[in-house]
């Protein structure tokens, strides 16, 4: 006998780690100087891993690997939020000169102008 349709939601369901569809979102608008920014959950996802390496270097493979994405799609996100002034990357080079991995931070958000 095949599974059915309830099976895999039962399976899915237990191994679901997601956060519950009410947090989905909460921190999905970011305030910049140019005004509002829409993010993408997976960049609502960039923004609290670097929040909690604030300070130390990470690469755009180690994010990717600790989302569960691919580094094609990290790099091109972390590109559009320093573009849209919500991220900053400082490089850091080796003492021979070789780039090593980034240290980003967030921008504190701006307040709407009245």
């Amino acid at each position: 006998m095949t599974p059915g349709p309830e099976d895999a939601t039962q399976a899915r369901g237990a191994a679901d780690t997601r956060r519950p569809r009410g947090a989905r979102g909460a921190k999905r608008i970011r305030m910049t100087a140019a005004g509002p920014v829409r993010l993408t959950p997976t960049e609502a996802r960039i923004i609290e891993f670097i929040e909690r390496h604030e300070g130390k270097p990470c690469s755009k493979a180690q994010i990717a690997a600790v989302l569960g994405r691919n580094e094609k799609t990290v790099d091109r996100l972390l590109s559009r939020m320093r573009r849209e002034g919500i991220v900053i990357s400082t490089p850091v080079h080796a003492e021979n000169g070789a780039q090593l991995a980034n240290v980003y931070e967030v921008v504190e958000e701006s307040q709407p102008l009245d």
